[in-house]
């Protein structure tokens, strides 16, 4: 009961976990599915990755034309 574990946990799911890992060890397709999971991981590291990469070069090039419009000021300002 929740009162023996604590609130919101549920052994049961654990149990359930625990069922499916040993289903899915015994299953000859076991290393097929293994390397999916690794493969579909990378793939999401790589996008996230390339995601960070835009978000920096949008980042850079705001701060350039951030830094024009300041040089535009001043040139206005100095004549």
């Amino acid at each position: 009961s929740n009162a023996t574990w604590g609130v919101g946990f549920d052994p049961e799911a654990l149990e359930r976990g625990a069922k499916a890992l040993r289903e899915i060890n015994q299953s000859p397709h076991a290393k097929k599915v293994l390397d999916l999971a690794k493969t579909q991981e990378l793939t999401k590291q790589q996008e996230s990755k390339a995601k960070e990469a835009e978000m920096k070069a949008a980042a850079s090039q705001y701060s350039v034309q951030q830094e024009k419009v300041r040089w535009e000021e001043q040139r206005k300002y100095a004549q």
